[in-house]
């Protein structure tokens, strides 16, 4: 049985991050630019998508504008000196489920496993009320 939890794209140059990322029990593909990651974001499947600060500033935008259905079913890291490991504000300012810094890298699979849980929890209560909601609106069509 393989201990590998999923596949994750990389999209920095930080060896540190792609480290951080096996010790957590991803199988790591890197992709050091923007022109390197939007075909792989594109075409494949991701269980995280890692981006750092310096290099993933165009893939984040990229990834802003997909549907959201598509968005949904990525996680989203991001990586920087500048961020409070957790912080949900910063997370959200940057449109991510999740930011890292990297003094935290040690507890990266504890935070990960954490922060798609909270997302799967949000999502099943929220799929649930549009699906309510839309009984409730159709029964009064």
């Amino acid at each position: 049985m393989s201990d590998v939890l999923g596949s994750a794209l990389a999209c920095s140059a930080d060896e540190r991050i792609h480290e951080a990322l096996r010790r957590a029990g991803y199988e790591v593909t890197s992709a050091p630019s923007c022109t390197e990651a939007l075909p792989r974001v594109r075409h494949d499947h991701w269980s995280v998508i890692a981006l750092d600060d310096s290099t993933g500033r165009d893939t984040l935008k990229y990834l802003h504008g997909l549907p959201g259905v598509r968005r949904r079913d990525l996680f989203v890291v991001a990586f920087g000196d500048r961020v409070e490991t957790g912080n949900r504000f910063q997370a959200w300012s940057r449109s991510v489920d999740l930011v890292v810094h990297p003094d935290d890298f040690e507890h990266l699979r504890r935070r990960i496993d954490d922060g798609l849980r909270e997302k799967e929890e949000f999502y099943r209560r929220f799929c649930t009320l549009q699906r309510d909601a839309g009984a409730l609106l159709g029964a009064h069509a």
